[in-house]
């Protein structure tokens, strides 16, 4: 067993508290179901594989337990469709380990398994942000005018309260209380209030606001999280990054396929948006787009995460006529993938 016999509560997340460390203690019904699910999928794992997914579930890390608690999904739907599975398996002449290889009776295929989006959107703010805006407003309790934090992207490690301190103590130097209410009242635009920080892929920016009810004291407000102006950027990114890496792999005529699980919260299930991540021409089924030109199937799963398992959607979309293992075939018409976890309500 990977869960320990805890006495259960029924409180929201903690501050700093794992979603691993969250569903072993709640004691919801919910909880209790997916601690049973999650072993199920656990023991069906070889025993040579079990140790790196524990190390994921139990990251501090929201995106590793995601993209772990997606690969045992995955993993559990192709034992169900009687497949044969080899996690990680040794690839010829190539770097890094593709996720799966499964096997069907003498039709074998490969799968790579991704989770697109996690992070932005309106999502949970992750425990490295969480700890930059702590250390933001323990290094700035007061400032003259109120700072309205907004971020995008997810921050994958800790940073120093001297590196994110400083762009907003040089903003609000930069102006007074007077001034702020002043440009405000004038139309000026955000960017002339506003400083930001970066680290990769992450960005936390911060405008200055007045105070309007002067009894009211100013402070360090959100983050909001940023969102795409679109459903279906964060899909197609997602899915061209992953299948680049093989893009100059020899298949020897083994089928590639990528299982995505859409988790941008703005992602919504219409096929229009769907085609419009992968197709050249998404009006009509046709071919991928050139930069999957190798992959031969996308299996798009709509959200999958903690309370939207049983009823997420999922469907295969084929690369123009590209061959699919009989055993997938069913897939190619919307399915609901608690049906094929075998927890379907």
């Amino acid at each position: 067993m990977i869960f320990r016999s805890v006495r259960p509560t029924s409180t929201p997340i903690k501050s700093g508290e794992t979603t691993f460390e969250f569903i072993e203690r709640d004691g919801r019904q919910y909880s209790i179901r997916l601690r049973r699910w999650i072993e199920q999928w656990f023991d069906s794992l070889p025993n040579d594989s079990k140790a790196g997914f524990i190390r994921r579930l139990k990251s501090r890390d929201k995106e590793n337990f995601t993209g772990a608690m997606f690969e045992l999904q995955i993993h559990t739907l192709l034992k169900h469709l009687n497949c044969s599975v080899e996690i990680e398996p040794a690839f010829p002449n190539a770097e890094g380990r593709l996720d799966f290889r499964a096997t069907h009776v003498n039709q074998s295929f490969y799968v790579e398994a991704t989770v697109s989006g996690f992070g932005q959107g309106k999502l949970t703010i992750s425990p490295n942000e969480e700890d930059a805006v702590k250390k933001l407003r323990k290094a700035i309790p007061s400032p003259h005018s109120n700072i309205v934090l907004h971020s995008e992207g997810e921050l994958r490690t800790t940073l120093s309260a001297r590196y994110l301190v400083a762009p907003f103590e040089s903003l609000l130097a930069r102006y007074t209380a007077d001034d702020v209410k002043n440009l405000r009242f004038r139309g000026v635009h955000h960017d002339a209030l506003s400083a930001e920080v970066r680290h990769g892929e992450w960005v936390l920016r911060g405008r200055l606001e007045p105070q309007y009810i002067p009894s009211h004291k100013c402070r360090i407000r959100g983050p909001n999280r940023a969102a795409f102006c679109d459903a279906w950027s964060p899909l197609s990114k997602s899915v061209v990054k992953k299948a680049r890496k093989w893009k100059k792999a020899d298949f020897s005529e083994t089928p590639l396929f990528i299982a995505v699980n859409a988790c941008h919260s703005e992602f919504d299930w219409y096929d229009y948006d769907i085609k419009r991540a992968l197709f050249t021409t998404p009006e009509a089924d046709s071919y991928f787009r050139h930069s999957l030109s190798h992959v031969s199937g996308v299996l798009v799963c709509e959200r999958v995460f903690l309370g939207r398992e049983t009823g997420a959607r999922v469907k295969l979309y084929r690369n123009g006529a590209s061959d699919i293992p009989e055993c997938l075939n069913f897939l190619l018409k919307e399915q609901r993938l608690g049906d094929l976890l075998g927890i379907a309500d």
